[in-house]
């Protein structure tokens, strides 16, 4: 990420390093957008979950018929 400072500012912008290179130039803007307005909204949900949750959260949820990891 690039932190951008402008003078008088007191808020500064951050933008990924991949859209400050000139390559970023050549990518295409489509009309129609080809995601939906919803679908970004919902990918972000998503995203928001998955940033939040923790190791534990991460864990494979136990099976009725597994056995106990706790006996050993």
């Amino acid at each position: 990420m690039i932190v951008l400072l402008e003078p008088g500012m007191v808020r500064s912008s951050l933008i990924p390093q991949w859209m400050t290179e000139p390559a970023a130039a050549t990518l295409c803007i489509h009309t129609p957008p080809r995601i939906s307005h919803d679908c970004l909204l919902a990918l972000r949900e998503v995203i928001d979950t998955v940033l939040g949750l923790t190791g534990e959260d991460l864990r494979a949820p136990v099976q009725a018929n597994d056995p106990d990891p706790n006996s050993g």
